[in-house]
C-alpha cells in the first residue's frame, strides 16, 4: 500500500488478525473435542460456544480489523480515531472469551451478560469511527454504506442477543429466548456477515484482480434489496405472520447473492491480472460456496412440517457448519493472505526512502505452504460435511483432526507475517 494513500497504522489492525487466527484455532480444537456431541441436538453448550467463537472471535474480529484498514482507503481520509480502533479491539477481546466460556458452561448469568456488554461497546466504538469518517467525506462510496448498514445490523444482533441472555433468567419478552434464536442468528448472518462481505468484497476483489469494473448501480440494487429483505424478515418474524411469507425476504436475499456473484464474475472477466494466486482463487470459490447453505436453508423451510426431527436436526447442523466453516472461513482465509501482506508491507517497506523498495507484498507470503494449507482445509471441510450428513463418527473425528491441522498451519502463517521483520 503506497505511503501516500491514507491507511491505519498496522499497530491498530494487526491485533485483530492475530486474535481472529487464535480464535479459529481454538474453535477447530473445540470442534474436534466436541465430535461425540454432534449426534445430538444443535442447541447444547459446546455447539453454542463454538458457533459464537466462530461468529465473534473469528469472523467478526477479522472483519473489524480489515474494515479499520479499508475505511481510509475507501474515503481517502485517515481513520477518525486510532484510540477508538484499539478500544474496539480490547473490549471485544475481553468480552468474547467471557461470553463463550459461559455458553460452554451453559450459564446465562451476569458474567455472560457482562461479556456481551463488552462486545456491544466494541461495536459502538467501531460504529462511531465509521460515522465520523463518513462525515469527513462528502462523496461516500457505496461500499462504505454497506459497512455502515452491516454495523447497525451487528449492533441490533448483539442487543437482541443480550436481551435473550437476560430473558433466560428474568423473562421480559413475550416468548422464550429459544423462540427468537432464528431471528438473532439470521439478522447476524445476513445483516452483518453477508451484507458487509458483499460491500467489502465488491471493493477488494476487483482491486486484487486489477479489474476495470465500474458498476455502482448493481451494488446499490444489492444494498437496497438486502436491507429491504432483512427488514421484511424481521417484521414477519416479530408480527407473527405465517412463516410461509418468509419466502419473500429469502427470495430477496438470494437474488442479492446472485447479483453479487454476477458482479464478481464480471470483475473476473474484466481483470487486467490474468494469473490468480491460491488465496484469490479460494476467495472466488467461497462466493459460490454460499449457495450450499442457502439450498440447505431452503430445504429446512420446505421440510419443517413434514420431515422427521432427526432429519431437521441434521440439516440445521449441516447448514450451520457450511456457513461458518465453509463459506465464511474459506473467504476469510483466502483474503487473509491478500490483505495481511499489504498491511505488513506498509509497516516495513512503503517509505520511499527504504532500501528494500524491490520488496512486494506478495513476496512476504509463503505461497507453497499457503496452498497446501488451503488444500488441507478443503479436504477436511468436504469430509466433515459428508460425515456429518451420514453421522459417521470415525470419519467426523478424522475430518475434524484434518481441519485442526490446517488451523495450526494457518495460525502459524498469520503470526509469521505479523512478526515479520526486514532482513538487515
Amino acid at each position: 500500500m503506497p505511503q501516500s494513500q491514507p491507511h491505519t497504522p498496522p499497530a491498530f489492525v494487526l491485533p485483530f488478525y492475530g486474535y481472529a487466527a487464535l480464535s479459529l484455532l481454538v474453535a477447530l480444537g473445540l470442534l474436534w473435542w466436541s465430535v461425540p456431541n454432534l449426534d445430538g441436538h444443535y442447541f447444547q453448550p459446546k455447539i453454542l460456544g463454538i458457533v459464537h467463537l466462530m461468529a465473534l472471535g473469528w469472523g467478526s474480529m477479522m472483519i473489524l480489523g480489515a474494515s479499520h484498514q479499508l475505511l481510509p482507503v475507501l474515503l481517502g481520509k485517515t481513520l477518525y480515531s486510532n484510540k477508538l480502533a484499539m478500544s474496539s479491539f480490547v473490549l471485544a477481546a475481553i468480552g468474547i472469551p467471557m461470553l463463550v466460556m459461559r455458553f460452554m458452561q451453559f450459564q446465562f448469568d451476569g458474567l455472560a451478560l457482562t461479556g456481551a456488554g463488552f462486545i456491544i461497546l466494541a461495536i459502538v466504538a467501531f460504529f462511531i469511527n465509521v460515522i465520523k469518517n463518513m462525515q469527513q467525506q462528502p462523496r461516500r462510496a457505496v461500499h462504505v454504506w454497506f459497512i455502515l448498514a452491516a454495523t447497525i445490523w451487528l449492533l441490533l444482533t448483539m442487543l437482541l442477543g443480550w436481551l435473550l441472555l437476560y430473558n433466560f433468567s428474568h423473562p421480559i419478552l413475550p416468548n422464550s429466548s429459544l423462540h427468537y434464536l432464528s431471528l438473532h442468528a439470521h439478522i447476524g448472518l445476513s445483516g452483518w456477515f453477508l451484507l458487509l462481505i458483499m460491500g467489502v468484497g465488491s471493493r477488494l476483489i476487483p482491486m486484487f484482480l486489477i479489474s476495470q469494473i465500474n458498476d455502482n448501480k448493481t451494488l446499490w440494487y444489492i444494498f437496497i434489496l438486502m436491507n429491504a429483505s432483512l427488514l421484511a424478515f424481521t417484521c414477519i418474524f416479530l408480527c407473527g405472520v405465517s412463516r410461509i411469507f418468509i419466502a419473500i425476504p429469502f427470495t430477496g436475499i438470494l437474488t442479492s447473492m446472485i447479483l453479487f456473484a454476477r458482479y464478481v464474475r464480471h470483475a473476473y472477466q474484466q481483470r487486467v491480472r490474468y494469473s490468480i494466486d491460491a488465496p484469490m482463487k479460494l476467495s472466488l470459490v467461497s462466493v459460490l460456496l454460499i449457495l450450499l447453505p442457502s439450498l440447505l436453508l431452503a430445504a429446512v423451510l420446505l421440510l419443517q412440517t413434514t420431515a422427521s426431527t432427526d432429519v431437521m436436526t441434521t440439516l440445521v447442523k449441516l447448514y450451520g457448519f457450511l456457513l461458518f466453516f465453509g463459506w465464511l472461513s474459506t473467504l476469510i482465509i483466502g483474503m487473509t493472505f491478500k490483505t495481511l501482506p499489504f498491511i505488513v508491507w506498509s509497516q516495513h517497506y512503503s517509505k520511499a526512502a527504504t532500501t528494500h523498495q524491490q520488496i512486494n507484498p506478495a513476496d512476504l507470503v509463503q505461497h507453497r505452504t499457503v496452498k497446501n494449507m488451503m488444500l488441507l482445509y478443503a479436504t477436511g471441510l468436504v469430509l466433515f460435511a459428508i460425515s456429518l450428513a451420514a453421522q459417521t463418527m470415525w470419519l467426523l473425528h478424522m475430518a475434524a483432526a484434518i481441519l485442526l491441522l490446517a488451523g495450526v498451519v494457518y495460525t502459524w502463517l498469520v503470526f509469521q507475517l505479523i512478526a515479520h521483520q526486514p532482513a538487515k
